[in-house]
């Protein structure tokens, strides 16, 4: 059944017009999602067993539609470093039934609007667990030796907006944010897109970067 989705929904968008790099994005998604199913079949781990593979009143199964999102999002998306995550994405879905159709897809547009970096930071939460950025906001404000940082603290508060990262051990409304850790919703896409396979001189990078910051708004 996972094999006739995949053929199925990857005849029909290989019948679209596509460029040479938009054959390749979706070429690599499919394939490494694919290699990395038959992957945990063999060692063992069970495919779903949920309506997700079930077609409804003449309609595609929520497998179906999904795979077609990741692909599309995957031909479109340039920072293809993102590539083997959407693979990731589409395997670990095959065979996690508390995900349900709707919340797979809000994952997935969260996923589409995130860069490379913000995945890093994500992953870099999720290993860390929290870190203290008490003083960032006005300090950003105020500190002009930070302005060469400003894009790294713009995709952090993205991240914070979008409730991929949260306070931790705040009750209600505080002013200015201060320990920052990563989200259940965070945690999942984490999970989902295998974020753990983040390479360490990326998520050193990060650190680094967060470190410098630090460094200057004591001095």
């Amino acid at each position: 059944m996972i094999t006739s989705i995949f053929e199925r929904v990857g005849i029909e968008i290989s019948n679209t017009f596509l460029g040479s790099r938009e054959q390749a994005r979706i070429g690599m998604t499919y394939g490494n999602a694919l290699v990395e199913i038959k992957r945990r079949i063999e060692a063992g781990d069970i495919p779903r067993n949920d309506n997700f593979y079930k077609s409804e009143k003449n309609e595609r199964s929520k497998a179906e539609t999904l795979l077609e999102g990741v692909l599309i999002k995957a031909k479109q998306e340039y920072e293809e470093k993102k590539i083997k995550y959407y693979s990731y994405f589409l395997a670990n879905l095959t065979f996690d039934e508390s995900t349900d159709y709707y919340k797979a897809s809000t994952l997935l547009r969260l996923a589409e609007q995130l860069s490379y970096r913000q995945i890093i930071i994500i992953a870099f939460f999720y290993r860390q667990k929290e870190v203290n950025i008490g003083q960032w906001d006005i300090s950003f404000l105020r500190n002009s030796k930070l302005q060469i940082y400003h894009d790294f603290y713009t995709e952090l508060m993205d991240l914070y907006n979008k409730q991929l990262i949260q306070q931790t051990g705040r009750d209600g409304i505080s002013m200015g944010l201060h320990e920052l850790t990563s989200s259940p919703i965070g945690n999942k896409l984490s999970q989902l897109m295998n974020l753990d396979k983040i390479s360490h001189d990326d998520i050193q990078e990060i650190d680094t970067t967060i470190s410098t910051i630090k460094m200057i708004i004591k001095s």
